[in-house]
C-alpha cells in the first residue's frame, strides 16, 4: 500500500501534478449540524444528503492550498462551482490535481466547470486539452443550468422517498 502511494505521488511530480489530499464536507450536514446544535433539527425541514459539497485541499506538507464548492449530480455531472488557490501555491498545479481528485471521488460523471472567468479561462480550456483530464472536463455551464440541475436532482431524491 505504502509502495503504491509513493508511486502515485512520483508520477504526480514527474507530470508536474503535485499531490493534493481532498477534503469534502457536505454543506447540508454542517447545515443539520448547526440547527442540532440550537435544537432547531427537524427531519423534515431538510434537503437530502451528498449533492452540495465545499471542499479543501491540502499538499503533502498539510498546508491548505485550495478550497472550493461542487454540486455532485449523480450519474451526470460534478459542477465546479469555484476553485480557490491560496495566492501562495497558485502557478503550480494545485487546481489542476484538485480536478483530477474530484474525478477520482466522482467516478463516471464529467467535470463541468460553471461560468468561467478572468483567469480560470485559460485554466479550464488547458484541462479540455491536458492528456490526463481532457476526457472528463466538459465545456462550462451557467449558474442558471448549474442550479437549475441541482434543484431537479434534490426534488428526484426527495420524491423517491
Amino acid at each position: 500500500m505504502l509502495k503504491t502511494i509513493i508511486k502515485k505521488l512520483k508520477n504526480f511530480r514527474r507530470k508536474g501534478i503535485p499531490f493534493v489530499r481532498l477534503e469534502l464536507y457536505d454543506l447540508e450536514q454542517e447545515s443539520r449540524d448547526k440547527l442540532a446544535s440550537v435544537g432547531l433539527l427537524h427531519p423534515d425541514c431538510c434537503d437530502p444528503l451528498g449533492f452540495e459539497f465545499r471542499f479543501e485541499a491540502f499538499n503533502t506538507s498539510g498546508q491548505k492550498v485550495c478550497s472550493g464548492k461542487i454540486d455532485h449530480i449523480p450519474g451526470k455531472q460534478v459542477t465546479v462551482r469555484g476553485i480557490e488557490t491560496e495566492l501562495e501555491f497558485r502557478r503550480k498545479g494545485y487546481g489542476t490535481s484538485v480536478v483530477l481528485e474530484l474525478n477520482k471521488n466522482f467516478p463516471g460523471v464529467p467535470v463541468a466547470p460553471m461560468d468561467e472567468r478572468s483567469e480560470g479561462i485559460s485554466f479550464w480550456a488547458t484541462l479540455r486539452k491536458y492528456s490526463e483530464t481532457k476526457n472528463f472536463v466538459i465545456e462550462q455551464i451557467s449558474l442558471t443550468s448549474a442550479s437549475q440541475l441541482l434543484r431537479e436532482a434534490v426534488a428526484s431524491t426527495k420524491s423517491n422517498k
